[in-house]
């Protein structure tokens, strides 16, 4: 077997012995990422990390401040400071390129810009937030099956979030979301596209509370937000 696999059960095993050190779980989520990504071999499904694990991970990871950007995703860890001039806000991905943390000084260079992927928080949302966690994987191969109750296909990148909030904040969270339909999975004919989000708990991709979303030619992309 090639070394990646080996690599690849290697991080596997290390996120799910559970550490406690927020630097190696992101580091160890990031490079799992890349190693599923640019493998060729089937692996065992034993040593694939679910859906509801990615998120576990991404959320397990607090009081840090980190950046982990690669040619296969972006990882975000950053605390928030309230008072602060520039906020973190969301991050978006190139692909072939990586990826760039969005905040309150750069917000309009990014969405004028050819990003595959981006996510953006909307200022109002950040209120009682102490940390954001955000990964955007390039090529979401743990996604692409996850869900085959309908005729619907994934089409884009995906966006994984978590947000610490103080326990006195009840602000609901409204995020926009900017998606290129990625060429291996253009239908090449014409397609309705929907933002959803996986619902762990039904298994299913779920588009409530989701706007429908609007073809902006002028970047190849589409636009919506979900709250």
């Amino acid at each position: 077997m090639e070394l990646i696999y080996w690599t690849m059960i290697t991080a596997v095993n290390t996120l799910r012995n559970n550490p406690t050190n927020s630097t190696v779980v992101a580091k160890t989520l990031s490079q799992y990422i890349s190693l599923i990504s640019n493998s060729n071999s089937t692996l065992n499904q034993t040593y694939k990390l679910t859906a509801n694990e990615i998120d576990t991970y991404l959320a397990n990871i607090t009081n840090i401040n980190l950046i982990i950007n690669t040619t296969d995703s972006i990882l975000v860890a950053q605390q928030l400071n309230q008072r602060g001039n520039v906020m973190v806000l969301g991050a978006s991905f190139t692909r072939g390129i990586g990826g760039q943390v969005i905040n309150t000084a750069n917000t309009d260079n990014i969405t004028n810009s050819f990003s595959s992927a981006a996510a953006i928080i909307s200022n109002q949302s950040i209120t009682g937030v102490m940390s954001l966690n955000m990964l955007i994987i390039d090529k979401p191969t743990t996604y692409k099956d996850l869900d085959k109750s309908s005729d619907r296909f994934l089409a884009s990148s995906v966006i994984v979030v978590a947000l610490h909030r103080d326990d006195s904040a009840s602000t609901p969270t409204n995020i926009s979301l900017y998606f290129q339909v990625l060429n291996e999975y253009d239908p090449n004919r014409v397609a309705q596209y929907y933002c959803s989000f996986y619902d762990t708990t039904s298994s299913k991709w779920n588009e409530s509370g989701c706007t429908i979303p609007k073809n902006n030619t002028a970047f190849n992309r589409y636009e919506c937000s979900c709250n």
